[in-house]
């Protein structure tokens, strides 16, 4: 998912603001002590076009891309995605982390395989909407929910 940063006038702006706030912050008397000069290419980062530069090579995202297909209870105004993974009035299925509401804040792999997990399941037949059940696997002695 590629986010567009920084392909409009206001981002390039806001970006070149930040960039010189923190080149105004860092040279403050108060961090003499602490900070010895710039460093790498933030030090070369000092007009417009090579702070441009500076973070285009930079700008990434730090949240995950979820919610767009924010998936909400099928009798819901809200949301596009039922529960069972199906887009509202569709039969389309929609099977990634995009139909998580937020994005976890821990054990992110952990909830992208459940949720893998558990559109095998529905998608098989295997899985009641209700409620998760623990079940023996054909084959296996061993049990899992």
């Amino acid at each position: 998912m590629d986010p567009k940063y920084p392909t409009t006038d206001f981002d390039v702006f806001a970006m070149r603001e930040a960039v010189k706030a923190v080149h105004r912050f860092v040279s403050a008397p108060a961090w003499s002590d602490y900070v010895i000069g710039p460093h790498g290419s933030f030090a070369t980062a000092t007009d417009g076009s090579s702070i441009d530069a500076y973070e285009r090579g930079l700008t990434t995202t730090i949240f995950h891309a979820v919610g767009t297909p924010s998936m909400a209870p099928e009798n819901s105004n809200t949301g596009v995605v039922n529960p069972d993974l199906t887009v509202k009035g569709d039969g389309l299925r929609i099977v990634d982390v995009s139909v998580f509401v937020s994005s976890p804040r821990d054990l992110r792999y952990e909830c992208c395989w459940l949720l893998a997990a558990r559109a095998s399941d529905i998608i098989e037949g295997r899985h009641s909407m209700r409620c998760l059940r623990t079940r023996t696997l054909p084959g296996s002695s061993s049990q899992r929910w």
